[in-house]
Order: C-alpha cells, then structure tokens, then sequence
C-alpha cells in the first residue's frame, strides 16, 4: 500500500451494510498493486448514502439502485460517471460473494471538456524570475521559500507531479550521475528520472545552501529533499500558495483551477516542450512518445499522445515533420 493510501484507509471507514464488502474489494485492489484511493472516497460518499437510505440487508435491487442514481440530480456527468462505476464494481464483486444484487451497466462516459494550461517560453522566463525575486515576508521557521525556485524548476524539467517530487528523500536523488527515482507515483510504480545539466547544477546550489543551516541529520537519507527553514517537509498548500504569488508577480493571469494555471500546469508544460525540443533535434515525435511516456510515468500510451496534439497545435511548424498517418495513429478524441 502506498503511503497516500494508508493515510487514506486510517481516515475513512464505513459503517453501512455494505461496507463490509466495500472494504474487502478495495484490500484486493491494493493487493493487486492498483491505486484506490479515489474508489474509496467514493465508497465513503455511497456508505453515507446507504446508511441516510435505511438498507438493512445485502440485497441491491434495480429499483434502490434507479432511486440512488435519481438523487444525484446536483452533480456533473463525470462525477455521476464515476460513481456508477464504483457501484458497478462493488455490486459486482458482492454477486460473486453470493449477493443477490442488481449489476447496474455503466452509463456513456463523457468526454473531457478540460484543457490543460500551457505556459508559453515567454511565460516560463517571466515565472521563474518572479520566483526568484520573492522575498521572505517574516522570518517564521514553517518557511519553505528558500526550497520553491529548486522544486518548481525541478518540476518544469522533468515534469514530475508535485506530490512526487514533495515525497522525494535524499536517498533518491544520484547526484553522480543525475538520476533521481521516483518511489511513490500516481500508479503505485517507481521509475527513474534524468536530470539535465542545468537542473543539476540548480540542484547542487540548493543542497549546499541546504546543507549549511544549523539542523541536525539533514543529510540523513531518509530525511526529505525540500525542507522549511525549520526542517520539516513542505506542504502542498505552501507550493500552491507560493507559486499563484509568483504568476501574479510575473504578470501571468491566473483563471481559477478549471482554466488554470495551475501547478500541474508545469507538468504539462515541461511534456509538450520535451516534445517539441526533441523534434527540433531531429528526433521522431514516434521515437520521442515512449521516451517521455516512461519519464512522466504514464501506465497508458494514450496519456502521452495527448501531448502530441498538444505540441502539434502549439508548435505548428513540427506537423510538417510528421508523417501523414499522424492523423490515424492519434485520431481526434483524446483524453489525458
């Protein structure tokens, strides 16, 4: 179980009758090495149904289920869709326990309306200027300014999830040799990253002006990467916090989390300008796919060719280096 997730089991806990079996298949899921910690908030919003709903016996019939899917009436299609598959698999799952339960099918999954921000090259070099312009407002030990120009750059040159890069220990950064392992991802997979020259360099200055604060152990290897003045680990919400200061600094509007930008922005940033930096080296955007799609730690191929639109409609200039199959290998509908 990855640490995410065991925090995730000690908070939620169901009460229902069904939530027995909800615990059972999410231990399985974990045992299979699969992330669920999305189907368990799930299954804790479902418990509570279940629970206000008066169910006393195992016995899920269509009718209960229809009633169910009619009080959802306030939330969007892709919520609505992912609680329709969690009930699926559950009801499932307990009719191969022996369950007389109704299996509901799932229904049409929407498409994603979301489009992911993309820092311009412009953009990039008036962000990281302002981040590298922020001046300490107090003198409070909980802060982590001194570690935000590493990480955030950290972030755009290897587009490493923000969650990835606040759980990296000194344990997992090869200086060396420039590779830093990634041991606790979205996938429950680990994988190792390179690290360019520049980033290298920026994280060398950074560990010895870590290094020569007055705490204790902070070269241990189980101790973490980026710290506060303090010593502790950084919190996401001081990043998010830090880096919507920076955009406003560098003159960047900011447009709320459905538009962005938005940390993750970063990510998607540093994938579509790999792309593009390696197809102006020469190399096949095909040849390029696998490379980034092991980098950014994508289980599904089709994750990474959604950068590939990406790139070809920021960079225009690459479509002519593309073959005419372009088309047919990544048709239209996408998804991230």
């Amino acid at each position: 179980m990855s640490r995410k997730e065991d925090r995730m089991s000690k908070k939620v806990s169901y009460e229902s009758v069904l939530g027995p079996y909800m615990e059972e298949l999410l231990r399985m899921k974990r045992a299979q090495g699969m992330d669920s910690t999305t189907l368990s908030w799930i299954f804790n919003d479902l418990d509570k149904y279940v629970l206000r709903a008066g169910l006393k016996d195992t016995f899920v019939t269509e009718t209960w289920y229809n009633q169910w899917k009619e009080s959802q009436n306030n939330i969007c299609e892709r919520t609505l869709y992912h609680k329709c598959s969690a009930w699926r698999q559950l009801l499932s799952y307990m009719s191969k326990r022996g369950c007389h339960c109704f299996i509901p099918r799932l229904p049409r999954r929407p498409r994603s309306s979301f489009v992911p921000y993309i820092f311009s090259k412009k953009q990039i070099e008036a962000l990281f200027m302002a981040i590298d312009n922020q001046k300490y407002l107090s003198n409070d030990k909980r802060n982590g300014l001194f570690s935000m120009p590493a990480l955030l750059r950290l972030l755009y040159s290897t587009g490493l999830r923000v969650s990835e890069a606040l759980a990296l220990k000194n344990k997992d950064v090869d200086m060396s040799i420039g590779i830093i392992k990634i041991r606790d991802s979205k996938n429950n997979s680990e994988r190792m990253v390179a690290l360019c020259e520049s980033m290298k360099k920026v994280l060398l200055d950074y560990l010895e002006y870590r290094n020569s604060l007055s705490l204790k152990d902070l070269t241990d290897p189980e101790r973490p990467l980026f710290i506060r003045l303090d010593g502790d680990s950084l919190t996401k919400t001081t990043v998010y916090r830090f880096f919507y200061r920076s955009c406003e600094d560098a003159g960047i509007e900011l447009q709320g989390r459905s538009i962005g930008p938005t940390v993750h922005s970063l990510r998607h940033t540093s994938a579509t300008h790999a792309l593009a930096k390696m197809s102006d080296e020469g190399i096949d955007i095909y040849t390029a796919l696998p490379i980034l799609s092991s980098s950014l730690g994508h289980m599904k191929p089709s994750s990474t060719e959604y950068y590939v639109r990406l790139t070809l409609s920021m960079f225009p200039d690459i479509e002519d280096r593309v073959s005419s199959i372009n088309e047919f290998v990544f048709p239209k509908t996408s998804r991230l």
